[in-house]
């Protein structure tokens, strides 16, 4: 979760030692490749935070594409297939959200 915003924060006002790292898109993408290389392909969603209008592109946040413009690329050059891809961005979300009819 959280593909996109790359900051800290801070957990108690007056010091550095306090400072809190959220992981970056890089991190998460390690995590990914390792997840898949220890089969765990059918567990895993991905997903980016569009919540405030500072994560939109028009204010100088990565947009709605950013999963399908900058991730997937950063998978496949970290050597996750395009098969790979498809499992994990259409057919997990497919199984893990099915439509009511």
């Amino acid at each position: 979760d959280t593909f996109g915003p790359e900051q800290y924060f801070v957990l108690h006002e007056g010091t550095y030692s306090s400072l809190w790292n959220q992981p970056t898109d890089l991190d998460r993408i390690k995590l990914v490749t390792d997840l898949v290389d220890r089969g765990h392909i059918d567990q895993l969603l991905i997903s980016q935070d569009i919540y405030l209008k500072i994560h939109l592109k028009h204010y100088g946040g990565w947009g709605y594409d950013h999963i399908l413009s900058n991730i997937v690329p950063m998978l496949l050059r970290s050597g996750i297939t395009y098969k790979q891809i498809s499992t994990i961005l259409v057919d997990n979300p497919a199984r893990v959200l099915p439509v009511q009819a």
